[in-house]
């Protein structure tokens, strides 16, 4: 279900960094769509905020609980 009121996604700046360099790379590599990436992860950030509970359900050791979201399109 989609809230009224979207969360704050938050993340680690390893992962910032992890988001930038995979933008820069997809930018240079990939000219037929160059800003695709950076739509799919946008609008994945959007529907995490509205609707946390999307995606995947995953456990790890590390994180412990948590949802993936694959980006169909890149």
């Amino acid at each position: 279900m989609l809230s009224d009121r979207p969360y704050s996604v938050v993340y680690a700046p390893l992962v910032s960094a992890q988001i930038e360099q995979a933008l820069r790379c997809w930018a240079v590599h990939r000219d037929k769509a160059p800003v695709l990436l950076a739509r799919e992860i946008d609008r994945a950030l959007e529907l995490i905020a509205s609707a946390p509970e999307l995606g995947q359900r995953a456990s790890t050791g590390r994180f412990g609980r948590l949802h993936r979201m694959l980006l169909p399109k890149s």
